[in-house]
């Protein structure tokens, strides 16, 4: 049950179509982990599928994450989740939601469900002040790139380009001296 001090964001949401967008619980956290290697198998990423079960659960219940979760559940079945945490936006000075993931089951696609769980993330992110919803999506991805076009979401281009720094590459810099004066 929920309480009514919790803010809006933190209590389950029935939709129309008889599909509940709620905060997850712990004991959910297997199903979901299903659901997220889904995503790793879609995506062709599972070489870097490394987590676990347990690291999710620490990742979303530790005290002070800032990881939250979201689940689509209609009568006891989970249909999808998303998986979010705030970003600072240091030119506009505010916050952003990211969204990590955002997955429904094949099953489950074209009833509505991505739309619920994206119009939470909107929600939550509306109440909570902040700038905006960001992600990434695949580019040859074309299902997921039309879902979100017809969402009203828009590519932010830019010439931009992602960057990461992992591994030894990331160990060699961090190992690094400065140099006085640089």
């Amino acid at each position: 049950m929920s309480d009514s001090r919790e803010p809006a964001s933190a209590r389950a949401r029935h939709v129309a179509s008889g599909v509940v967008i709620r905060p997850i619980r712990r004991e959910e956290l297997p199903r979901v982990w299903q659901m997220l290697k889904g995503l790793a198998e879609w995506e062709k990423m599972t070489d870097i599928l490394t987590g676990t079960p347990a690291m999710l659960e620490a990742a979303l219940f530790a005290p002070g994450s800032t990881l939250e979760a979201r689940v689509a559940e209609e009568d006891g079945e989970l249909l999808g989740y998303a998986l979010f945490y705030p970003v600072f936006g240091s030119f506009r000075a505010v916050w952003r939601l990211w969204l990590e993931d955002l997955f429904v089951r094949p099953e489950a696609r074209g009833r509505g469900v991505g739309e619920q769980l994206l119009a939470e993330m909107c929600r939550i992110a509306i109440e909570r002040g902040w700038f905006g919803v960001d992600w990434e999506v695949l580019d040859w991805n074309e299902s997921a790139l039309e879902f979100y076009r017809r969402q009203g979401a828009v590519d932010l281009g830019g010439g931009w380009k992602r960057y990461r720094l992992s591994g030894e590459a990331m160990r060699a810099l961090a190992s690094r001296r400065t140099v006085s004066g640089a």
